[in-house]
């Protein structure tokens, strides 16, 4: 089953403000109930969101109890189940999307003609659906992530118990990655595990939510008549253009993560990455000073670290994240060693 596409989320999403702000408009002029879904409808949201979460989590651990490396009591799991845990994934951010774009379409529409009306309940409990229709997007795609079993280089085979031949020209760990022309010639580019795409979402999420509630608090304090500046024009539009360049960056972070790579060679540790303004960059092994791991607590869940490079000029400090905990630990040990060996060396 192939992956959901943002831009589709997106252009979904934009469609259906469309269609959700010319069907208001038709229904102010005859005279017809506003097209707001009920507060009822927050419920089974809510619902939704539980069960899909619920078990995404338990894809989440199942997927987990299979690392060579995990400790974890190995867990079997319905293929069945987890087929349909990824339809239902699905299935609730393109819920999430129709009620995000239709809702938002009513709110929009709302705000127009905010001084006309002396009920302001539709205009929150539209709000309120765009909200829980956001909250859903997010969910499905989390558990989408949840539910990609990552691809093994090589399995043991039954007779012998040995690990079976890996394809010519792919050695363990590595990947194809597109050569650009800022990189070296020759170049065998590690990437950062595909775990790290979550990450960045629940991090999108925080920061994105927290920043748009307080551009948006102008907007409400001008419409409760606590403030009289900004202007109504400006107080939407500020929190507004906020929330598409979050989406924006919302649809970009697969691809800025499949960018990250890193490759170590003799003498030096070259890390990339960037999609509109690239950089690769070489640490010399000679210039380390420290190299340390950070671990936050979603990295902690989903057994990834950060590896960050310490030189002597702070303008070359260097990080790798999305790398999983064995890996990290790996490459902290072997950067350390051949710093103290370049070190000795002088």
């Amino acid at each position: 089953m192939k992956p959901i596409n943002p831009l589709r989320l997106l252009l979904i999403c934009v469609i259906l403000a469309v269609a959700g702000w010319s069907a208001t408009v038709v229904t102010s002029r005859y005279s017809m109930a506003t097209p707001v879904l009920p507060a009822t409808a927050l419920a089974t949201m809510g619902v939704i969101v539980a069960i899909t979460l619920i078990l995404g989590i338990r894809v989440l651990r199942w997927r987990n109890s299979l690392k060579p490396n995990s400790t974890a009591t190995k867990t079997q799991l319905d293929p069945l189940l987890a087929a349909r845990t990824l339809i239902l994934a699905q299935a609730c951010a393109y819920a999430g999307t129709v009620l995000l774009g239709w809702h938002v379409g009513i709110f929009l529409d709302q705000l127009r003609i905010w001084s006309l009306r002396s009920d302001q309940g539709i205009t929150w409990l539209a709000l309120a659906m765009a909200g829980g229709g956001l909250v859903m997007i997010v969910v499905g795609l989390l558990v989408e992530r949840f539910c990609k079993i990552p691809r093994r280089t090589a399995t043991p085979t039954a007779s012998t118990g040995r690990r079976a031949a890996l394809p010519a020209g792919k050695p363990p760990g590595k990947a194809n990655m597109h050569t650009e022309a800022i990189d070296p010639p020759g170049i065998a580019w590690q990437r950062v595990s595909p775990k790290y795409i979550t990450v960045r979402l629940v991090e999108w999420a925080v920061a994105n939510l927290v920043t748009v509630v307080v551009l948006a608090a102008p907007l409400l304090f001008v419409l409760l008549g606590w403030w009289r500046w900004p202007p109504l024009w400006l107080a939407i539009t500020v929190p507004s253009a906020t929330l598409l360049a979050a989406l924006w960056r919302l649809v970009l972070i697969p691809r800025q993560v499949r960018a990250i790579g890193y490759a170590e060679r003799d003498e030096d540790l070259l890390i990339r990455g960037g999609i509109f303004f690239q950089r690769t960059m070489a640490v010399p092994y000679g210039r380390m000073q420290f190299v340390d791991i950070g671990v936050g607590p979603v990295e902690r869940a989903l057994g990834l670290c950060t590896v960050k490079l310490h030189t002597a000029s702070p303008g070359t400090n260097a990080r790798i994240p999305g790398l999983p905990a064995a890996e990290g630990a790996r490459l902290r040990e072997q950067l350390a060693a051949r710093g103290e060996a370049r070190l000795a060396g002088l």
